[in-house]
């Protein structure tokens, strides 16, 4: 009896298990079908469950959730029921899915037996998915002919639109290809803490979908298979100018294909070859569901672009050609006057391109032979040739100069771009600039002015061609030779010399003065060449007093002064060649020029030194043998700047106490007032306990001792210790901020 039962039991834990699965795997996936299972049958071409699911009652206009891929459930038999749904990697990748009828999924999924068994039981072949297209534009999508023919028999709407506006047609003449997908897109899982790990987990989702999208493109349609189906289309009397939201055609959508065949078989139909998309974008834009910024941005570049434009800003040369023969207007503007050339010239490939498309340059060629303006300007105020020059496009501007661009064309004040570029530059000045020697040379001879721009931003082309990181001195001997002026100015007044020797190049410097530059000519704040150059000692050293010497050799005036009063003396009191402090002096320079003056004379230049450890200009030794060679010249230790401040205030403010020792020695009243009633030690508590890298308190406590008064108060009667206290409040609050211990602004 005992085996009996053991034998029973044994029986039970073998066949129960099985019938169980038997259950889990086949009859219960079988019978718990919903209209998601439905649609992914229809499109894997699962026959007997479309069937099953049609004598069960399910809807055939019903939209479920099925796949924009379809593939891999033909190769594996896999099924997407419910327990197929249970058995997913939760992260499982769902951004290839879409909402749709079954007859949609069939006709994606390329089973025609399964679509027409969904017409046969009254599908609707007008029923929109989510993405509101019907299946004849799936069909389109997928170039499936067979299916098309279809569908237009059993009643497709040939004029139905999508989301976008796009008809059927629209769809048939395009790339027919989806937009990839990007981990963006597909997104991130949310349910894993570890940061790589969810980066990992969606990187391997990424490359899933990338691999189902390249699987489930369509393939590369022949000219002849797209024609077909296009000419299937038009046999059932499309609108052949009906616009999608952003205006365009199905003839739009070939040209910028560059798809020549379909084109002309648009035109053929009657198509209008300079349809402009003109409608109101906004209100294209609201009517297609898009988001309020976008319809919000008004008319762009896209607003107004006929069939040409398109084909020219691709540089497809045959349906350029195609178009032109047929009516294209060469100098159709958009909305906001762009013309074809404009684009095609924006397409053509710069100096860096490798190697350069000369097609490119022949949709360029052929827009001008058929009456293309060569000189009409784009919406930022650039000819076709500013814009090939400036771009480096030097083939297509050869080319442009060729057929009569204007070279004397330059970018007006008001053009949007005249900022950045410079108002009044020419053609000339990009190449010259560039180093392109050829250019220049075929710009001036055909015409263009040597001196454009002389008194506006941009300048001279010899002024663009010695500010060039790498200058040419052959072009500038041949702008020269051609009659470039070397002494014009731009709108500031610089000169070629003056730039040269702002931007410490030595060896422009030389070129110039051999070809009888003005060494002397100032800009409008009084810069000379001498100053510029003895102004950026901080950056070259003595290599920039060696530019001093060589200008100062060839006729430079010593005496000069900047509008703010400065001389090169202040310039060459903060270098450490002391000899030239000599030189200057004995050259004749006013040791107290700039008296009265915003800049104060060279001793207040010197006074407000501090260490070359930290300011980056002299040694303490040479300050203090500048400041005493300047005293014993007779610089004045009471001349005054602008505001009344005298040396004193200066040395004050630095911190520059043994300077201070100095000019007391020589009579400086270390309680001097300027023109607001403010004296030295004033100038100390105002700036804290460590502004300019020193102990202000040490100052303080130095010029107290020596009889500074700290009761004397400025017009608006502050004193030093209100100054003082004002001044260590920052000081703290702002070590506590630095510290963390306290938020900004709590004492």
């Amino acid at each position: 009896m005992l085996r009996r039962e053991t034998a029973v039991i044994l029986t039970c834990l073998v066949f129960v298990p099985a019938l169980c699965l038997v259950l889990a795997t086949v009859v219960l996936p079988r019978i718990l079908v919903d209209q998601d299972d439905f649609v992914v049958a229809a499109g894997r071409g699962d026959l007997d469950t479309v069937q099953r699911c049609i004598r069960r009652g399910f809807d055939v206009n019903a939209k479920g959730r099925g796949k924009l891929d379809y593939a891999p459930a033909i190769r594996t038999g896999k099924r997407r029921g419910v327990f197929a749904r249970l058995r997913d990697n939760p992260f499982s990748d769902d951004s290839r899915e879409i909402v749709e009828t079954p007859l949609h999924a069939a006709v994606r999924g390329g089973r025609k037996d399964v679509a027409q068994l969904l017409l046969d039981n009254s599908a609707n072949v007008n029923e929109p998915n989510e993405k509101g297209e019907t299946p004849l534009h799936v069909a389109a999508k997928y170039n499936r002919e067979a299916f098309a023919a279809l569908l237009l028999d059993n009643g497709a709407n040939v004029d139905q639109c999508n989301q976008k506006g796009e008809t059927p047609l629209h769809i048939a003449v395009k790339n027919n290809r989806d937009e990839p997908p990007s981990v963006k897109s597909i997104g991130f899982p949310t349910t894993l803490d570890d940061p790589k790990a969810a980066m990992d987990a969606a990187m391997e989702r990424y490359e899933i979908a990338k691999e189902r999208y390249d699987r489930m493109q369509p393939s590369v349609v022949s000219d002849e298979e797209r024609t077909a189906l296009v000419k299937l289309l038009l046999a059932h009397s499309p609108a052949l100018d009906a616009a999608d939201c952003d205006g365009r055609t199905p003839l739009h959508a070939a040209a910028e294909a560059g798809y020549t065949k379909v084109t002309e078989i648009l035109l053929d139909a009657g198509a209008d070859v300079n349809f402009t998309a003109r409608c109101d974008i906004s209100e294209g834009y609201a009517l297609c569901g898009y988001p309020p910024t976008r319809v919000s941005q008004g008319p762009t570049l896209e607003s107004g672009l006929t069939p040409l434009h398109l084909a020219a800003r691709q540089s497809h040369l045959a349906a350029v050609r195609l178009l032109l023969s047929r009516g294209a207007d060469p100098n159709g503007t958009t909305e906001t006057g762009w013309t074809p050339l404009h684009l095609a010239v924006r397409a053509c490939d710069g100096a860096l391109s490798t190697p350069p498309n000369s097609s490119k340059d022949a949709v360029v060629e052929l827009l001008i032979s058929r009456g293309a303006d060569v000189n009409v300007r784009d919406p930022r105020g650039l000819t076709p040739l500013l814009r090939a020059t400036g771009e480096w496009k030097w083939p297509v501007a050869g080319l442009l100069v060729e057929k009569g661009a204007d070279v004397r064309a330059s970018l007006p004040r008001d053009a949007p771009v005249a900022e950045r570029h410079g108002a009044g530059a020419t053609a000339l000045h990009c190449a010259a600039y560039h180093g392109n020697m050829d250019m220049v040379e075929r710009l001036l001879a055909a015409g263009a002015d040597v001196n454009a721009g002389a008194g506006d931003p941009v300048g001279t082309p010899l002024l663009h061609t010695v500010s060039a990181y790498q200058w040419d001195p052959i072009i500038a001997d041949f702008l020269i030779e051609h009659g470039a002026d070397v002494n014009a100015a731009d709108e500031d007044g610089h000169t070629p010399l003056l730039s040269a020797a702002s931007a410490g190049k030595h060896e422009v410097v030389e070129f110039l003065i051999e070809r009888d530059a003005d060494v002397n000519i100032a800009d409008e704040d009084g810069h000379t060449p001498l100053l510029a150059a003895a102004g950026r000692y901080d950056a070259w050293g003595r290599e920039a007093w060696a530019r001093v010497e060589l200008l100062i050799a060839h006729g430079a005036d010593v005496c000069v002064q900047e509008t703010s009063g400065r001389t090169v003396l202040h310039y060459a009191v903060k270098s450490p060649p002391f000899e030239t402090v000599e030189r200057l002096l004995g050259l004749g320079v006013d040791i107290n020029a700039g008296d009265g003056k915003p800049s104060g004379t060279a001793l207040h230049a010197l006074a407000v030194q501090y260490s070359c450890d930290w300011r980056g200009h002299i040694e303490t030794e040479q300050l203090l043998r500048h400041t005493t060679f300047l005293l014993d010249s007779g610089a004045k230790v009471d001349a005054r700047d602008a505001r009344g401040q005298t040396p004193m205030h200066n040395a004050a403010r630095a911190g520059n106490m043994r300077v201070m020792e100095l000019l007391l020695g020589n009579g400086a009243d270390i309680n001097d007032r300027d023109n607001l009633g403010i004296v030295p030690l004033q100038c100390v508590g105002n700036h804290g306990v460590c502004s300019y890298g020193y102990d202000n308190v040490e100052t303080f406590k130095f010029m107290v001792a020596r009889g500074a008064d700290m009761r004397l108060a400025s017009h608006n009667q502050i004193t030093s210790l209100h100054l003082a206290a004002r001044a260590s409040l920052r000081d703290r609050l702002a070590a506590r901020t630095r510290s963390g211990r306290e938020r900004p602004g709590c004492v």
